[in-house]
């Protein structure tokens, strides 16, 4: 029994690496969206990424439940670790699904696409991902919650990284890449009459 237990065990680790490929390759076919830390690393430049993220936060598309993402998302994994590493499991909140691994960390979890709908982005590798006016909506929301009092240290320091990306980096500081600029056509050109011998003629 210790045995197999131990087997399992060694299994898990030798594939542990796969996991995150699983992942992506799940959020890739169900058009579900990425949120939380990671979704905020896909905006920013590597210096202002959280390098200590290990679980996948995601908004659940319309038409399918935190459960059936959750489900789908166990099966694949298990099928690519070739046994039952992964279950699915009950979040801290009722509309809340996660996945997690033989150790009990967490992998992923699930909650419904909010109303009204974020702005959504999609990565050129295909992976959608929320807009930072959702996540700092987020972040401030739950920085104001004294039930999230566990993510307070967490999320203010997510919403300093996005600060310093907003001052610095943003395409919006630019006037070439504003979403406020708006070019205007150029006026049409007049012809110029000029006289010559045998008759007028044109020039632009």
């Amino acid at each position: 029994m210790v045995n197999n237990k131990l087997n399992k065990a060694k299994r898990f680790y030798e594939q542990k690496g796969l996991v995150r490929q699983v992942v992506l390759n799940r959020l890739r076919q169900s058009k579900n969206v990425l949120t939380g830390s990671r979704a905020v690393n896909r905006h920013l430049p590597e210096y202002l990424q959280k390098k200590m993220t290990k679980d996948y936060d995601v908004l659940v598309r319309k038409g399918m439940t935190p459960m059936q993402a959750a489900t789908k998302l166990e099966r694949d994994l298990d099928r690519r670790f070739g046994g039952d590493y992964f279950k699915v499991t009950q979040g801290n909140y009722p509309h809340v699904k996660k996945v997690v691994d033989i150790n009990k960390n967490e992998v992923a979890d699930f909650v419904p696409m909010p109303e009204p709908k974020p702005k959504i982005k999609t990565s050129p590798d295909g992976i959608r991902y929320a807009g930072l006016k959702y996540l700092k909506s987020r972040f401030n929301a739950a920085i104001k919650d004294p039930t999230q009092k566990f993510r307070h240290k967490k999320d203010t320091e997510s919403l300093k990284r996005i600060a310093v990306y907003e001052k610095f980096h943003k395409p919006s500081h630019s006037i070439m890449g504003s979403t406020d600029f708006k070019w205007k056509p150029l006026p049409k050109a007049k012809p110029i009459i000029k006289k010559r011998k045998g008759g007028d003629y044109f020039k632009w």
